[in-house]
Formats: C-alpha cells, structure tokens, sequence
C-alpha cells in the first residue's frame, strides 16, 4: 500500500467491546484482523476485568504478537 508522509500506510483497528470472554466476540475481531490485513490492534474492554497473554494470542491468531496492558 502506498500513501501518507512516508509512502506507507498501515491499517489500524481500534475496537471498543464489551464481552470479550465470549468466543463469538473473539472470533468476530480475530476474522476482521485477518480479513483486512489489520497490522496494529487496540481494545477497549468494557466487561472483562483480567486479559492474559493467551487470550491475545487467540484474538490475533499466532503468538507472534506482542501484549501491553
């Protein structure tokens, strides 16, 4: 893709979700991640009061991702 100041652009998806301990939930933004390229993620979680690595893993589909909390 080209485009912005240095050429590059590079696609974001901030998502704003209330129960992501439900696996629909999951699933939904895992298949938008993998659908549209999404290259950076960030989730507001309304519901859910502990988030762990594995749980990130699964939403982005491969362990080579990296969680802050």
């Amino acid at each position: 893709m080209r485009g912005g100041h240095n050429g590059y652009q590079m696609k974001i998806l901030s998502y704003n979700v209330r129960g992501l301990g439900k696996w629909m939930k999951r699933k939904f933004i895992k298949n938008l991640i993998l659908n549209e390229g999404v290259q950076f993620v960030s989730i507001q979680e309304t519901k859910k009061e502990n988030t762990n690595k594995e749980l990130c893993h699964a939403i982005w589909g491969d362990t080579q991702v990296e969680w802050i909390a």
